[in-house]
C-alpha cells in the first residue's frame, strides 16, 4: 500500500515538472525530443547531399544540378527518407496531426538552426485548396507561422497561388499550377528579397523551380528551399 502511495505520487510530480514525453522512445521529460533521440536524429541528418537540390550525392553538387540551370539557389534539408523523422512528418502532413508540429520545429531548432543563413520572408508552398480541407489545415502555411516566429522573419501565404483551370493540375511540362498575386506584388514588393520556400517534402526539384523562377523575375535575391524530408527516390522529369 505504502510503495503504491508512493509510486502515485511520483507519477502526479513528473506530470508536474515534466509535463512532456520524447515522441521517439517516450521517457518523460521536458522536451519534446530527449537528448539521446535528438543525437540520433543529428547523426542521421549529417549525410552528404547536393547543396542544390538536397539530393544525397557525394559531391557538393549532383550531376543533374550541375548541368541543370535551377531557379532556385539552395535546398536545406532536415532529414532524408531513412530518417526516424519520416513518421512524424507523414502524421503531420498526410494525417493531418497537428501537434506534431512542435516535435518537427524543436528538431529543426536544434540540428539546422544555426546553419541557417537569415532571410527576408517566408513563402509557404502552395497547395489546392481540397487537399488543404481534407488535411484540416495547410500544412506549409503552419510550418510558415512557426519557422517565421523562431527566426523573426515574415511570411505571406498570397504571394504565389495555385490556378485554378483544370488543365494545370496535368503538370505538363509547359503548363505549370503557380502564378503570382499580380495585386498584391504591385503594392509589395520582394526586389532584393531573399526568399525561403519551405514545404514537407520534396521530391522533383522541378515544381520548386517553377515557384523560384517567378520570384525571381520580381526581383527576389536568392530563393532557398527549406525541407522537411528529401526523397531521394527517381524524380519525374
Amino acid at each position: 500500500m505504502s510503495f503504491l502511495f508512493t509510486k502515485n505520487k511520483l507519477t502526479r510530480a513528473l506530470h508536474v515538472l515534466q509535463p512532456s514525453c520524447c515522441s521517439f522512445c517516450h521517457c518523460r521529460q521536458v522536451n519534446p525530443i530527449c537528448h539521446s533521440c535528438l543525437k540520433r536524429l543529428k547523426a542521421d541528418s549529417h549525410f552528404h547531399q547536393c547543396l542544390i537540390c538536397g539530393k544525397p550525392n557525394l559531391s557538393w553538387v549532383c550531376k543533374s544540378c550541375g548541368t541543370a540551370d535551377w531557379a532556385f539557389d539552395q535546398t536545406v534539408v532536415l532529414a532524408n527518407e531513412t530518417s526516424r523523422l519520416v513518421p512524424t512528418v507523414h502524421a503531420f502532413h498526410q494525417y493531418g496531426q497537428i501537434t506534431e508540429l512542435a516535435v518537427i520545429l524543436y528538431a529543426w531548432k536544434m540540428i539546422k538552426l544555426s546553419r541557417v543563413a537569415p532571410v527576408d520572408l517566408i513563402i509557404p508552398f502552395p497547395e489546392n485548396l481540397n487537399i488543404s480541407q481534407s488535411r484540416g489545415f495547410w500544412s506549409a502555411l503552419e510550418l510558415a507561422k512557426t519557422w517565421g516566429k523562431l527566426i523573426h522573419s515574415p511570411y505571406n501565404q498570397e504571394l504565389i497561388t495555385v490556378m485554378s483551370n483544370p488543365l494545370t493540375q496535368r503538370m505538363s511540362p509547359v503548363i505549370h499550377p503557380f502564378q503570382i498575386n499580380t495585386e498584391l506584388i504591385s503594392t509589395f514588393s520582394i526586389t532584393d528579397f531573399r526568399i525561403a520556400i519551405i514545404l514537407p517534402y520534396m521530391q522533383s526539384p522541378h515544381q520548386l523551380h517553377e515557384v523560384a523562377k517567378i520570384l525571381k523575375k520580381h526581383g527576389a535575391r536568392s530563393v532557398i528551399n527549406w525541407v522537411l524530408i528529401r526523397n531521394s527516390s527517381k524524380e519525374n522529369r
